[in-house]
């Protein structure tokens, strides 16, 4: 069984409403450890965490669909997830500073009888 949940992580910058560490290095340092945050909580399989997490860090906009899967993969049998990637917007198009990006992640969760 395969299951796929999608959402984009921390939205970053004064047209989100959400800069409380600045612009520039800072900036993208806090959302990744706002992202780190989120995703742990998947990989652990702590969905229930997820959307109340998410609201409270405004560390996803389609939280519902990410602790959905996370709670699939717990059910089918997984021990946990594991983080493939976490980045930016602005580390894939860099702007002159940062100051208005979206965060991204990918987990796979392997179900322990594979």
């Amino acid at each position: 069984a395969i299951a796929l949940g999608s959402t984009d992580l921390t939205h970053y910058g004064d047209a989100f409403g959400c800069m409380p560490a600045g612009i520039g290095e800072p900036a993208l340092a806090w959302a990744r450890r706002n992202d780190c945050k989120l995703l742990g909580l998947m990989a652990s399989l702590a969905a229930e965490e997820v959307v109340p997490t998410a609201a409270h860090d405004h560390s996803a906009c389609g939280a519902g669909a990410a602790a959905a899967a996370t709670a699939f993969a717990r059910a089918a049998g997984c021990e946990g997830g594991i983080i493939l990637a976490q980045t930016t917007s602005h580390d894939i198009m860099p702007a002159d500073t940062a100051a208005h990006f979206v965060g991204y992640g990918a987990i796979i969760f392997p179900q322990s009888k594979l």
